[in-house]
C-alpha cells in the first residue's frame, strides 16, 4: 500500500509535471545548442536541435571514418565503465549457478554495455563534437515525457548533455527539471517490474514437441527467414564432404519448423529443450528486482564509484541499471538455464551463430554458456551489416567469417574476437549468367525492407509512394519485392498501389524468385538491402533511396557502382537518366567489379565449402572441453 505522503507526492509531480514538460521549440537564441530525445532528424525544426532518442548508430557525424573511430573508443570505454559497474553487482548475479559456467550477468552484460552504456557515451562524444564545431555558448536539453525511453533511462539525452557541457565547462541547464527526474527514478523499478511481468507471462516456457535425441557435431543458432538457405547450404556441404551432422536450434518467435522442414535441415525449437525449473526460475528473480539494486547502491557507496564516473553519467547508468535488473533478469535467469540445458542435452562440437551479441538475448546465452566452458563458437556474417555494429563489442568466438571488406573493417579491433575472415557469402554461391544476360522486360523492380513502418515515421517523405509516382510518371510499371520478414505489411502496400496511378504488382517472399525478378528489370530501387549487392552481381542500375536526412547505414555508394537519391526531388531525374541514357548505365560498370570485390567479396561459387572447411577444421581442432564447474 502507498503511504498518503507518496500519494501526495505522485499527485503533486503529475501537476508540475504538466508544465515542466512542455517542450518549446521556437527558441532562437544563437549559440545556444539544444539536445532533444526525438528519435528522428526530420522532426527538429532547426539545425540547433540535435534528435538523440536513437540509438547511437543514429547520430549524423559527417564522415564514417570519424564515426567508426569514436565508435572504437566509445567500445573500449563503455567496457571499462561496465567492470566498475560489475564490482558493486550483488554475488548471486556474478556468481554461476550450480551447473552453469555462465552466470545470470554474464548473458546480460554485454547487451547491457550496447543498450545503455555506449549509448550514453555516443551521445555526450557526438555533443561535444557538434558543439566544438558550432563553437556553441551553452547546452540545454529537452526532452519529451511522453517518451517511454525516457521513463527506462534508455534515452538519457540529459545526462549525455549534462556530462558534455562539463567537459567543456559550458553552462548547462535541461528540461525536464528536478521533479521529473525525481519521479522517474521513482518510478523506474515499478515499470521495469511491469515489463517484466508481461514478458514472463506471454513467455511459453515448454513447447510440447519433444527435444532431439541425437548428439549433433554442429549446433547452428537461427532466427529469422533468411538464415534458412544459408544453413542448408552449409549443413549439406558439412555432410557431404566432412562427415559432420548439423542441428538447427530455432529461436524464431513461432519457429520456423516448416521452412527448415522443406530445406531438410534436422532442427528443433530452442524452447523445447527448457527445463520446468526455468519457468519457476524467472519469477524468483522477478521477485529478487528490489534487493538487487539496492545491494548494488550499498556497494556502489563502498567503492565510492562516483569519485571515478561524473555524477551526471553514473546517475545515467544507474536509472538504467534499476530498469534493466527489474525489466530483464528474470528473463536473462530463464535463458541462463535454458543455454545450460542445451549444451548439457545436445552437446555440439562447435557452436555457430549468425547474430552478434546485442541482436538477440536467447542465443547469446547460449554462446557465452559454450564459451565459458571452453567449447568452441563460430561467428558468420549472413547479411550487411551497417554502423549500429560498430557500437558492439565482438564475443570472443574462435573465428569471425565475414563474406566482405565493409565488415572486416568495422568488426576488426573491436573487442575480443580474431580478426574476420573475408569467405564471401553462400547467398552469391549460384549465381546465374542468366541475370546478366536476360533481356529486360522493362519494368522496375523495388525491394522493401522489415523496418518500413519505422521508415514512414522517420523519413521526411515515405519513399514507396513516390517511387511509384516517379515510374507511373516516366511510363514504366512496377514490381514490389516484399522481404521475408515484411509480410505483415502487404495489406498496407496493396492500398499504396491502389491510391496511385502506377502499375505496382505486388510480390511476397516465396511467390517468385529473386533471381528471376532481377533478370527481368530494367532498373532497381530499394533503400539499404543486400538486394542492392544482387542488382550490382546481375548488371542491372541500382538505386539507393534515402530520405531520412541522415548519413548512409550501409557503404552502397561507395565506388559509384550503387546511386544514392537523398531528396524527392532527385529520384524522378535520377530514374530517367539511369533508364534513358546509356552513358549514365556504362558509367556504372566502370566500377562494377571493383565493387564486387570490394563489397560482396568472392563470387567464386566456393563461399559455402569455405565456411564449412573453416566449421570441420574448429570440430576436429577445437578448445578444451571443459564442462560446467562442479558444485558440491
Amino acid at each position: 500500500m502507498l503511504s498518503f505522503a507518496q500519494v501526495l507526492f505522485g499527485v503533486l509531480s503529475l501537476y508540475l509535471l504538466a508544465a515542466d514538460g512542455k517542450l518549446s521549440m521556437n527558441a532562437e537564441r544563437a549559440q545556444i545548442l539544444i539536445a532533444t530525445d526525438l528519435p528522428y532528424p526530420s522532426q527538429v525544426t532547426s539545425d540547433r536541435y540535435l534528435a538523440l532518442g536513437g540509438q547511437p548508430w543514429e547520430l549524423a557525424w559527417s564522415s564514417a571514418d570519424r564515426y567508426y573511430e569514436v565508435a572504437r573508443d566509445i567500445v573500449a570505454e563503455a567496457w571499462a565503465v561496465l567492470a566498475l559497474i560489475e564490482q558493486a553487482l550483488p554475488s548471486s548475479l556474478t556468481t554461476p549457478r550450480p551447473g552453469q559456467a555462465a552466470s545470470i550477468w554474464d548473458g546480460m552484460r554485454d547487451v547491457f554495455a550496447y543498450r545503455a552504456i555506449a549509448p550514453l557515451l555516443g551521445r555526450k562524444q557526438f555533443i561535444m563534437d557538434i558543439a566544438r564545431q558550432w563553437q556553441a555558448e551553452a547546452i540545454e536539453s529537452r526532452e519529451h515525457l511522453g517518451s517511454v525511453h525516457w521513463w527506462n533511462g534508455l534515452a538519457s539525452v540529459g545526462e549525455a548533455a549534462r556530462a558534455a557541457a562539463g567537459e567543456l565547462s559550458l553552462p548547462y541547464r535541461g528540461r525536464p527539471g528536478m521533479v521529473g527526474q525525481a519521479l522517474r527514478r521513482w518510478l523506474v523499478g515499478p515499470t521495469g517490474s511491469a515489463r517484466a511481468i508481461m514478458d514472463v507471462l506471454r513467455r511459453g516456457y515448454r513447447v510440447p514437441k519433444p527435444p532431439p535425441t541425437s548428439t549433433p557435431d554442429v549446433l547452428f543458432l537461427a532466427r529469422g527467414p533468411t538464415l534458412v538457405p544459408i544453413i542448408s547450404a552449409i549443413a549439406e556441404k558439412l555432410r557431404e564432404y566432412h562427415n559432420l551432422t548439423s542441428l538447427v536450434l530455432d529461436f524464431e518467435p513461432g519457429g520456423m519448423a516448416e521452412m527448415f522442414e522443406q530445406a531438410e535441415v534436422p532442427h528443433c525449437a530452442a524452447d523445447s529443450l527448457v527445463p520446468a525449473r526455468a519457468s519457476r526460475a524467472a519469477w524468483l528473480w522477478f521477485y529478487r528486482g528490489r534487493r538487487l539494486m539496492k545491494s548494488y547502491r550499498h556497494h556502489a557507496n563502498l567503492l565510492r564509484l562516483s569519485d571515478q564516473l561524473s555524477s551526471s553519467l553514473l546517475g545515467a547508468i544507474e536509472l538504467r541499471l534499476a530498469y534493466t535488473l527489474a525489466a530483464y533478469t528474470p528473463r536473462a535467469a530463464y535463458h541462463n538455464i535454458q543455454a545450460g540445458n542445451v549444451l548439457n542435452q545436445l552437446a555440439p562440437k562447435l557452436v555457430v551463430s549468425f547474430h552478434l551479441q546485442g541482436d538477440e538475448d536467447g542465443m547469446n546465452a547460449v554462446v557465452v554458456e559454450a564459451q565459458k566452458r571452453g567449447w568452441p563458437t563460430v561467428f558468420v556474417q549472413h547479411g550487411i551489416m551497417g554502423t549500429r555494429k560498430a557500437m558492439m563489442a565482438t564475443l570472443p568466438y574462435k573465428r569471425v567469417l565475414v563474406f566482405h571488406q565493409p565488415a572486416a573493417e568495422l568488426l576488426n579491433e573491436k573487442g575480443a574476437a580474431p580478426a574476420a575472415e573475408i569467405v564471401g557469402s553462400p547467398h552469391y554461391d549460384n549465381i546465374s549468367v542468366s541475370q546478366s544476360t536476360c533481356p529486360d522486360k522493362g519494368y522496375v523492380l523495388v525491394a522493401s525492407q522489415p523496418d518500413e513502418r519505422i521508415e514512414r515515421r522517420r523519413s521526411r517523405y515515405y519513399w514507396l509512394p513516390l517511387v511509384f509516382d516517379a515510374c507511373h510518371t516516366l511510363g514504366r510499371s512496377v514490381i514490389l519485392k516484399v522481404h521475408p520478414a515484411d509480410g505483415s505489411n502487404i495489406p498496407a502496400y496493396q492500398r499504396l498501389a491502389q491510391q496511385t496511378a502506377a502499375s505496382v504488382r505486388i510480390v511476397p517472399h516465396g511467390e517468385e524468385p529473386l533471381s528471376r525478378l532481377m533478370a527481368g528489370c530494367n532498373l532497381f530501387i530499394s533503400r539499404f538491402s543486400t538486394t542492392l549487392l544482387d542488382a550490382v552481381l546481375a548488371n542491372k542500375p541500382a538505386v539507393m533511396v534515402n530520405f531520412t536526412g541522415q548519413p548512409d547505414p550501409y557503404p552502397f555508394t561507395r565506388l559509384g557502382a550503387v546511386v544514392a537519391v537523398r531528396t524527392p526531388q532527385d529520384l524522378q531525374p535520377t530514374l530517367q537518366r539511369l533508364l534513358e541514357d546509356p552513358t549514365a548505365r556504362a558509367a556504372l560498370n566502370s566500377t562494377r567489379q571493383e565493387y564486387i570485390d570490394y563489397h560482396i567479396g568472392p563470387t567464386d561459387g566456393r563461399a559455402t565449402d569455405r565456411i564449412a572447411a573453416t566449421l570441420a577444421q574448429c570440430v576436429s581442432t577445437p578448445a578444451p572441453r571443459l564442462g560446467p564447474p562442479q558444485h558440491s
